[in-house]
């Protein structure tokens, strides 16, 4: 709970006003190409943006961001999503 004295708030953000990110990684062994990962992942949120259950929540494709990280047994390549407000986390269960 958070009780905020009436008057004393000064200044708010609102990071959801226009539109929400979904970004996440996605693991690959070592021996998988990322180009044709990152292929197979445009392809995957190129068929949600024509599914009309998550198109309308959809502002545009996906954006790889590229490698992020190498970890012991994978490489995790960044991606992200951008969603209308509040919808970010329904589009990127179904991505996943």
């Amino acid at each position: 709970v958070h009780v905020i004295p009436n008057g004393s708030i000064q200044r708010l953000s609102n990071l959801t006003k226009d539109f929400s990110f979904y970004v996440t990684s996605v693991s690959v062994a070592y021996r998988e190409d990322t180009d044709r990962v990152a292929k197979v992942l445009v392809g995957v949120a190129e068929g949600m943006l024509e599914d009309p259950a998550f198109a309308p929540f959809m502002l545009g494709p996906l954006e790889v961001l590229g490698v992020d990280r190498f970890s012991e047994s994978s490489v995790d390549i960044k991606v992200r999503l951008k969603t209308v407000p509040i919808k970010q986390w329904v589009v990127g269960r179904e991505f996943l």
